[in-house]
């Protein structure tokens, strides 16, 4: 594979993206049909776009994103583990058993993705959005959920802990749900 000059202002296209080709970071790069492969742990990525690429089973850990946007991309397995976030947006994703334990996630929304099984595990966050999403099966353990939306996404069932579920933002049909998880029965 012929070396990459990564950096600033750049677009790639259809290419194969591995962990030795990064560089520390990336500014205003657009990525289209790129598959990325291997560890990108550390990496910053400040105002890129992806769209179509996949990042199945990579690895983000400890990366700082600012103001990105991923739309129809595939994340299954992906990792964002102790990641930063920062007004990120991914459209139309699919994010199965995607993980992201002790992210910090700021202004960061989910917009019509799959994310079923995924883990968001521990996390700082502050002004985290699921719309519109499939997120059966998530994994919110030890993560405050006061301030998340999840009203108009799909769940039949979701991990968490009952101490950390003030705040959370559900509507009635997932109300009735939740409260069923904890054996209560309800009447009509």
């Amino acid at each position: 594979m012929a070396e990459i000059d990564y950096g600033f202002n750049e677009d790639f296209r259809a290419v194969l993206i591995t962990s030795e080709d990064t560089s520390i970071s990336w500014d205003h790069c657009s990525f289209e049909k790129c598959q990325f492969e291997g560890s990108f742990n550390g990496l910053t990525l400040t105002d890129c776009t992806f769209r179509e690429c996949d990042f199945s089973n990579a690895a983000f850990e400890y990366s700082s994103w600012f103001r990105c946007l991923a739309e129809a991309s595939k994340a299954t397995g992906c990792s964002l583990d102790y990641a930063r976030l920062k007004q990120v947006e991914f459209n139309e994703c699919q994010g199965q058993y995607l993980h992201c334990f002790k992210g910090n996630l700021e202004k960061t929304v989910f917009k019509r993705c799959s994310l079923n099984g995924s883990g968001f595990r521990a996390l700082v966050k502050n002004g985290v959005t699921f719309s519109e999403c499939d997120i059966d099966g998530m994994d919110l353990e030890e993560t405050d959920l006061k301030g998340i939306d999840v009203s108009s996404s799909f769940f039949g069932t979701l991990r968490f802990h009952p101490d950390k579920l003030g705040g959370f933002m559900i509507n009635a049909v997932q109300a009735e749900q939740l409260i069923r998880s904890f054996n209560v029965i309800v009447k009509e």
